[in-house]
């Protein structure tokens, strides 16, 4: 095994168990306070924590991933940076702050003000350890950021938690999410070994400004539908109605998108140390498709099956409305970790410009469904995002098999092989589960037996190729056992 690919093997594990651990612990606190406070208060909550991610975007400016990305860096780079990234947060914090009010008065909800007031300190927070996290993950330290993760997540845990037995409602989420940006930004300053200076060049973030800046309006467009339905949900609907699709979109993300992104997180430093060899870069990312396409489909497929035992085993049966928005989203959810990993291609190679193009193309034919859909409800606008995965799917591939120079079909071949077995999987179950009319648990299980068999055994007996790296990794892994 090549030292880069061992390498890289090891950052993937550290990343994957801190996002893995950290979600886990932030799903143990959502579970205890969805039992205490209400489906609104969550979905205020939601609203302002919305709000504060899209702003985010603005702290960094694309400036992060391109100290990741280019080749040569000088200390004033990360120290510029640094600057540059603080003085922004201060300027967001303070916006926020100061129009809180008006954001209460124009989603009509004066309990936003006060929500929004105690968040605003985020921006402030998550800046202070970006460029740390920028170091790590160029040198593929993700044991540190592994650490720092968990740190953070088991004190804002303990904390949240412990706010929720004391009857503290909606500010013991406010607390955790609080106490995790703090947290996780200290640790980052102990454990790095960096420390930035006062030492300030626009030189110098000029020379990471061509491809930042594109990398930041390609995040912006991203950020901005990541949270548009939220904005628009929290607007037109409910706080009862954003919190039960806050709920479900909160599910899908914890078992779909944060644990692929380890992949892909891990993968933009690997492809852009190999960039310059073509071959090497493009077996790496075919292994990965592969990969990435019998899991993505594989919990796609089991959380379709299982998402009503899901929300009424983990938040009892207030939370129940929430089972068709989870079912809704998870059909769509192949989008967002295949779509991560072939971006990656465009982005290891420095391609800013194309991954610009590539957006403005998906986010355009997205916000035509988007618009579409919200004339139907939630559920119209859910099912526009299906079609707009698709086609998503079919632009990124399209443009990294250019990057690549390969054909289309070889990359499409392990994703249309994936959805064609799942699809062939879920209405068996159903069929079955309907037949024998099981109770809630024993459903839960006799559902995840019986498509774990007939997902595997359909990819043994058709010999997928994502199926036979999957075993060639875990043989290597084992030492061929």
């Amino acid at each position: 095994m090549s030292e880069l690919k061992k390498k890289s093997l090891i950052a993937l594990a550290w990343d994957w168990s801190a996002k893995l651990y950290s979600q886990l612990v932030g799903l143990v606190v959502t579970i205890v306070l969805a039992r205490i406070v209400t489906p609104a208060e969550f979905g205020t909550v939601a609203l302002v924590m919305a709000i504060v991610g899209f702003s985010q975007i603005f702290c960094d400016a694309g400036l992060a991933r391109a100290l990741v990305q280019r080749s040569k860096l000088l200390p004033i780079h990360y120290s510029s940076v640094f600057l540059f990234n603080l003085s922004v947060a201060a300027i967001l914090s303070a916006v926020v702050f100061l129009a809180a009010d008006q954001i209460g008065v124009f989603f009509n909800n004066p309990s936003l003000a006060a929500v929004a007031e105690a968040l605003s300190c985020l921006f402030l927070f998550n800046s202070l350890g970006s460029v740390h996290a920028a170091r790590l993950t160029r040198d593929l330290k993700y044991d540190i950021l592994a650490k720092a993760r968990f740190l953070a997540a088991s004190c804002a845990g303990l904390v949240g938690i412990g706010l929720a037995l004391k009857g503290a409602g909606i500010w013991s989420l406010v607390a955790h999410a609080i106490v995790f940006a703090l947290f996780k930004s200290l640790v980052l300053w102990l454990r790095s070994g960096w420390a930035p200076t006062l030492e300030f060049s626009r030189k110098a973030l000029g020379q990471l400004w061509g491809f930042g800046f594109r990398m930041f309006l390609s995040g912006l467009i991203d950020q901005t539908f990541e949270r548009i339905d939220m904005i628009v949900i929290g607007r037109l609907f409910s706080p009862a109605t954003l919190g039960f699709y806050d709920r479900a979109k909160s599910i899908n993300s914890l078992l779909v998108r944060y644990s692929s992104s380890s992949l892909t997180a891990v993968l933009f430093p690997v492809l852009s140390s190999v960039k310059n060899d073509v071959a090497r870069a493009n077996n790496i990312v075919m292994s990965l498709l592969g990969l990435l396409s019998l899991y993505t489909f594989f919990v796609l497929g089991l959380v379709y099956l299982l998402s009503a035992e899901i929300i009424l085993i983990l938040f009892s049966s207030k939370w129940v409305d929430s089972v068709p928005y989870l079912q809704l989203l998870v059909l769509g959810g192949f989008g967002a970790p295949l779509g991560a990993l072939l971006l990656n291609v465009l982005r290891s190679k420095g391609k800013s410009r194309e991954y610009l193009r590539l957006e403005i193309y998906k986010k355009s034919f997205r916000a035509l469904c988007m618009v579409v859909g919200f004339a139907w409800g939630i559920e119209g606008y859910l099912y526009g995002m299906i079609v707009a995965a698709i086609a998503g799917t079919y632009l990124n591939v399209f443009f990294a098999s250019v990057q690549m120079n390969t054909g289309q079909w070889v990359l499409f071949r392990p994703i249309l092989t994936q959805f064609v077995i799942v699809a062939l999987c879920v209405p068996i179950v159903l069929g079955m589960n309907q037949a024998l009319q099981l109770s809630l648990l024993a459903g839960l299980a006799a559902k995840t037996l019986v498509f774990t068999v007939l997902f595997l055994g359909l990819n043994h007996v058709f010999r997928t190729s994502s199926y036979l790296g999957l075993r060639e990794q875990l043989s290597a892994a084992t030492g061929g056992r």
